[in-house]
């Protein structure tokens, strides 16, 4: 499988959301996957950090042969290296592509107006984001951080004529990280993916447990990337999304049982939780550091 992957990865910067570096090493130790390239965009923290950070990430883990192009800082802006990257890199394959989505979708729509043949050359675009209902954690609201960053741009992606997914964070609610899986990364530190999310890992558990009185964090991103390699394990539903630019401004999914029109996949359940981290754990096993 070809895939693309847009993130916002802030893996091991204080106070910053993990789970894009944790998709990304799920990325990179799955058989089935071949990472073409690697974006950066704006989300859980400035183009410049995400991407300083994500840089970091590739020179420790030897990922100098896969393209990582940097995106754009905001919806003012969106032209960047990276949606022209996409614009051009994307009618040169061969094989339909997999895009993987995990913050702003400011990068792919920039792509799409510079080059809207592109989507000819997608088979599917699989998003993290969204909200079907207020997102409640720990008894404290959290806001919907990735459509809501730029709803022009997720409002024109939701109704281009390709295959979509959306992992809503609603659904992510199943997939909590919690102290056992933690203690199972903490005490298996000869695997080398393990070692490496030790530091990270400790830092974003800690202050997600002070911030929102949870015994772990949920593995918002992690998910969409075992969508791409196991989709049995997700129920299937696809479904009319009627949002508005004015509702995506909060990431609200409008969703319409009796139209037929603009029908994306959004699934409502993780059918089998103690496989969905079996595959998780044994994915990472195979990461190998340089």
């Amino acid at each position: 499988m070809n895939v693309y992957f847009d993130c916002d990865n802030t893996m091991g910067l204080p106070g910053c959301d993990m789970d894009d570096g944790m998709a990304l090493l799920y990325l990179l130790g799955h058989e089935r996957i071949r990472l073409r390239a690697v974006t950066t965009s704006f989300g859980n923290s400035t183009i410049a950090q995400v991407h300083a950070n994500t840089e970091r990430m590739f020179r420790e883990l030897g990922l100098e042969q896969i393209p990582l192009r940097k995106g754009a800082a905001s919806p003012q802006e969106r032209e960047s290296e990276a949606s022209r990257f996409l614009a051009s890199a994307l009618m040169q394959e061969t094989e339909p592509a997999t895009l993987l989505i995990t913050g702003s979708p400011t990068n792919i729509y920039a792509a799409c107006l510079e080059n809207e043949r592109i989507l000819a050359h997608i088979d599917e675009m699989v998003f993290m984001g969204g909200v079907t209902e207020p997102l409640i954690i720990g008894g404290k609201p959290m806001a919907e951080l990735n459509f809501s960053s730029d709803p022009e741009a997720m409002h024109y992606l939701i109704n281009c004529p390709v295959p979509k997914t959306i992992i809503s964070a609603q659904i992510c609610l199943n997939a909590f990280f919690d102290a056992s899986k933690m203690a199972e990364v903490l005490e298996h530190q000869e695997i080398p993916a393990f070692a490496y999310m030790r530091e990270p890992l400790q830092l974003w558990y800690d202050f997600i447990s002070r911030q929102y009185g949870a015994p772990g964090f949920h593995a918002w991103d992690v998910t969409a990337a075992v969508y791409l390699t196991n989709p049995e394990l997700f129920d299937r539903r696809d479904i009319s999304v009627t949002s508005s630019v004015a509702d995506l401004q909060s990431g609200w999914l409008r969703l319409d049982q009796q139209s037929h029109l603009n029908r994306v996949n959004v699934p409502e359940r993780i059918l089998d939780r103690d496989r969905f981290w079996r595959e998780i754990f044994a994915t990472w096993k195979e990461v190998r550091r340089p």
